[in-house]
């Protein structure tokens, strides 16, 4: 599956998310960052429907929350 993390480089919760997953060397997910490729904010604007990061998704899901998100990695990804 393509999983991908929308973040943005100022935000703390996107920044718990990430490190998260640096230490449990998680490294299926590709990092966009909104605030700093268009591309991606575009996408995660049509996708989700918000602006809202972090922001995982995978096939037609789109996850919110990082607690959330960390929780579904702790089950899926490691």
């Amino acid at each position: 599956m393509d999983y991908k993390l929308y973040a943005a480089t100022y935000c703390p919760f996107c920044k718990k998310v990430i490190d998260f997953m640096e230490k449990e060397g998680i490294d299926k997910v590709d990092v966009l960052f909104v605030d700093k490729d268009d591309e991606a904010k575009k996408a995660l604007l049509e996708g989700s429907g918000g602006k809202q990061v972090p922001c995982l998704n995978f096939g037609d899901q789109w996850m919110l929350e990082s607690d959330d998100i960390i929780a579904y990695m702790k089950e899926n990804l490691i």
